[in-house]
């Protein structure tokens, strides 16, 4: 089943505002707008995509970059969080010399 670009748009608004309380703070709204901006930008790119093979692999590759930024994402905010949380890691001295 083929589906246009303007159903898959009007599918991630769906599902996007499924996702996240209409009661939003300006944060939270600016995340979901960017998350918007960049899910309408990357359903453009699938659909100029020429068959199922490169949509196949577009897929892929998107879900294996988005997770590895995620990854990097949450490993930096919680290093900014907690700025002595090298003193928890094994066989470091307390202090340096």
């Amino acid at each position: 089943m083929k589906i246009t670009k303007t159903q898959l748009r009007r599918i991630i608004k769906e599902e996007l505002s499924k996702t996240i309380n209409e009661d939003n703070t300006p944060d939270q709204q600016m995340a979901k707008d960017k998350v918007e901006e960049v899910a309408i930008l990357f359903a453009d790119m699938y659909e100029g995509l020429p068959n199922n093979e490169s949509k196949k692999l577009f897929g892929e590759y998107l879900k294996a970059n988005v997770e590895s930024h995620i990854e990097s994402w949450q490993k930096q905010r919680y290093e900014d969080e907690n700025p002595e949380h090298w003193r928890s890691i094994p066989g470091l001295p307390e202090e340096l010399p």
